[in-house]
């Protein structure tokens, strides 16, 4: 990473990068939420992954035809 990017984050989060990879996450977390006075929510947009592009026609893939197309891809 570039340096002036570590030095916003470090910054930001007032811990070093250092000292970021060495805390597990739910410390990180629960420091988050308490510099923001708010719990922290996270969202899974699954199954709705992998659509491809509206401008082509295609419509949604459901989870299987992704995990289909990924294995062809694969082998």
């Amino acid at each position: 990473m570039r340096a002036e990017l570590l030095e916003v984050i470090e910054k930001r989060v007032g811990k070093t990068a250092d000292e970021i990879n060495q805390t597990p996450l739910d410390e990180l977390r629960r420091d988050a939420e308490n510099k923001l006075n708010a719990n922290l929510t996270f969202k899974s947009r699954w199954p709705l992954i992998g659509r491809g592009s509206v401008l082509r026609g295609e419509r949604v893939l459901s989870s299987e035809a992704v995990e289909h197309r990924l294995d062809c891809a694969l082998h």
